[in-house]
């Protein structure tokens, strides 16, 4: 069986799938991002997979083929590079599947693709690139509409640009509950290292999101939520950035995965965190000692 399909991933987020067909969590066929590379994964009895590591970049359109042999040798073909083998793989299951998703999980987890799947064509057996990518391959298999992306990944309709400022109420740059999934955006300048410099906090210290400096001048990620006995956090680190600009965006597709990026590149990303579960719209933007820059700050 093999898979041929361009591709574009706006958010590289792990696990954001392009195929998952399968019946429940049984049975799968599955290719999918992990963070910035490409996997693909068949189950049968027990599970193999395959990792293209680098051949997954934000905002950049790529061609892609993963095959497998009737020997369950398993290959995945980047821009018509061979990228990754497993050559003691697994060959799919031969049962009737009841779950054909393209761009979005067939799992609990429901992530869904944020970019562009087109081109999508499916051959039985393992194809060459050539064959695949041809001007007489076969025709491409039409795509449904794909999944519309949560509310709460959508742009709000509001846009924060300026010098940094403090907040009374978010609804008006952002809607939705942030604990379902969200995304911010900004540019940043830190003139200086000011530990706990807060560059954003939506919710509260107990129960939402901010990005605070660190006293190396890097820049801190952070998730908190509370019960009556204690406060969880997790935290994305970037390295230290002072004096000079960047873009970063933060994501989180709201089941505990959450992904860095700045200025483009994947900094650090991690799945299973905590969630926060009751924060308010509270927003304040450039509080507790920041120096420096923050502008185009987006929310979605």
């Amino acid at each position: 069986m093999s898979f041929a399909f361009t591709a574009r991933w706006d958010m590289p987020i792990r696990g954001a799938p392009v195929i998952d067909f399968a019946n429940g969590a049984s049975d799968g066929i599955v290719v999918k991002a992990s963070g910035g590379s490409l996997e693909f994964c068949v189950e049968n009895s027990h599970t193999a997979c395959v990792t293209a590591g680098g051949a997954v970049s934000p905002n950049q359109e790529g061609k892609y083929l993963v095959t497998v042999t009737k020997h369950g040798e398993m290959s995945i073909y980047h821009n018509g590079q061979l990228a990754a083998e497993e050559v003691q793989g697994r060959v799919p299951a031969k049962v009737q599947r009841f779950h054909y998703w393209v761009g979005k999980s067939n799992t609990a987890s429901g992530l869904v693709h944020h970019g562009q799947i087109k081109d999508l064509k499916i051959f039985k057996g393992a194809v060459r690139w050539a064959d695949a990518f041809s001007a007489d391959a076969l025709p491409a298999v039409p795509l449904p509409p794909l999944p519309p992306v949560d509310p709460a990944f959508m742009l709000a309709g509001g846009v924060f640009s300026g010098n940094a400022s403090d907040v009374a109420d978010a609804s008006s740059v952002y809607a939705g509950p942030i604990w379902s999934g969200f995304a911010v955006a900004f540019s940043v300048r830190m003139d200086s290292a000011v530990n706990q410099a807060k560059l954003f906090e939506l919710g509260s210290p107990l129960e939402g999101y901010s990005a605070i400096g660190t006293s190396s001048g890097g820049i801190e990620f952070k998730m908190a939520t509370s019960n009556r006995r204690r406060t969880r956090t997790a935290k994305l680190t970037s390295s230290p950035t002072a004096g000079q600009e960047s873009k970063y965006l933060f994501a989180s597709t709201g089941g505990g995965q959450y992904a860095l990026y700045k200025d483009g590149a994947l900094v650090q990303d991690m799945e299973n965190a905590i969630v926060p579960s009751q924060a308010g719209s509270k927003l304040v933007l450039g509080s507790g000692g920041f120096r420096g820059i923050l502008k185009n700050v987006k929310f979605f």
